[in-house]
């Protein structure tokens, strides 16, 4: 009897340990379950801050490139040298953000002549900040329907208003052929200065 009850407190002994290490080992594998799953959690979270991050750099290059083919028009009025004025419209495609390529037309009146002329133009213009004050090159060059050749160069200041409106104030030199013969043909070479309100 007693040989009985030694080993039936040493099987119930054993029989304990074993299923308290299995218990153990139970716990242990759903606590890493649960790290695993937690892992595999914080990566997806991660993948899709990625893929937004990724969609937000695209929408804003696609943005980048909308603006830089932004157009925009200016009128515009002014004196020269010698006694005359012109008006003129001008067009203009913006290329980079600092570049643009335009075209226009205009009439310049000489006082002293009793002359008009239409000159049809292109204008390349650049500028020079992108602040709310901004100087800029320009040159127009072209052919006057009266006259002939018909050259541009200035410089000048534009002002912005809001966000598609600028005044812009210029200062430059003018050459416009006049005659449409050779024998009658004269060069007006003078200083301008012009103000346009550009849309």
């Amino acid at each position: 009897m007693k040989k009985l009850k030694t080993i039936t407190v040493i099987a119930f002994t054993l029989i304990a340990t074993s299923t308290y290490g299995l218990t153990e080992n139970m716990n242990h594998i759903s606590l890493e379950n649960e790290s695993t799953s937690r892992e595999f959690a914080t990566t997806d979270s991660i993948k899709q801050n990625d893929k937004s991050d990724k969609q937000k750099q695209r929408s804003n290059a696609i943005n980048n490139l909308e603006s830089t083919k932004k157009q925009s028009a200016e009128v515009g009025a002014g004196v020269f040298s010698g006694g005359g004025l012109n008006i003129y419209f001008t067009s203009w495609r913006q290329i980079k953000p600092w570049f643009s390529f335009g075209m226009g037309v205009g009439l310049r009146h000489y006082f002293s002549q009793e002359l008009n002329m239409v000159p049809i133009f292109v204008d390349l213009r650049a500028n020079l900040s992108t602040k709310k004050v901004s100087p800029f090159l320009s040159c127009k060059a072209g052919y006057s329907l009266g006259g002939r050749f018909f050259l541009n160069p200035k410089i000048g200041l534009s002002i912005k208003i809001s966000n598609k409106n600028a005044l812009n104030i210029g200062v430059g030199y003018e050459m416009q052929q006049i005659g449409t013969s050779y024998y009658g043909r004269s060069t007006d070479n003078s200083i301008g200065a012009n103000i346009g309100f550009q849309f």
